[in-house]
């Protein structure tokens, strides 16, 4: 089934669990077919592509964002959006081990550009549903904090220094997380 207003798809997994997706976030994988980077849809160019560990998905070093440093090894190297899936849990993501390392070092920078969003007039949603560290799509009002300098709506889920879960509707909590502020 697909929702062409709000640009979703309702998918049926393995296990017989169906979620609605968003079609920017689904990716297709054709076997047998010449393996491109999922973020440019290139084939490599000098250098292999790296692939993900957990999902096998094939990135360029300089598509990933952060860069994929030119030592990282395919037999253990994890992709961001892995990362995040690992890592974010109910309360708070992990706050130790090594994904909660991979997510602190994931989380210095965006994967997105801030201007291009479009939001709507009370800046509590925009149309391409790009929200917090992990360009996810999400619900201001459903366990997020918005930044007090950048507008940005981050995924409770996401933080990984809350020391008590969000109530539904909280909105601004006074810290900063990897030079985000939050509250003012």
């Amino acid at each position: 089934m697909v929702d062409g207003v709000k640009q979703c798809c309702l998918v049926r997994f393995e296990d017989n669990s169906e979620f609605w997706v968003l079609r920017k976030d689904i990716h297709s994988f054709a076997a047998g077919v010449e393996e491109v980077c999922c973020i440019c849809d290139a084939p490599p160019l000098k250098e292999p592509l790296i692939n993900c560990l957990k999902c096998r998905h094939g990135y360029h070093h300089e598509c990933h964002t952060p860069a994929i440093e030119p030592e990282a090894e395919s037999d253990s190297w994890i992709c961001r959006q892995c990362v995040f899936a690992v890592a974010t849990k109910r309360g708070g993501a992990l706050k130790r081990g090594r994904f909660a390392r991979l997510m602190q070092f994931m989380k210095l920078r965006l994967p997105y550009q801030l201007s291009p969003l479009d939001w709507d007039p009370q800046h509590l949603t925009n149309q391409q549903q790009c929200y917090c560290y992990c360009a996810g799509p999400g619900e201001w009002n459903l366990k997020m904090l918005q930044c007090g300098s950048c507008g940005q709506w981050f995924h409770e889920a996401c933080t990984q220094c809350l020391t008590k879960p969000l109530l539904y509707g909280d909105r601004w909590v006074a810290t900063t997380i990897n030079g985000v502020t939050f509250g003012t």
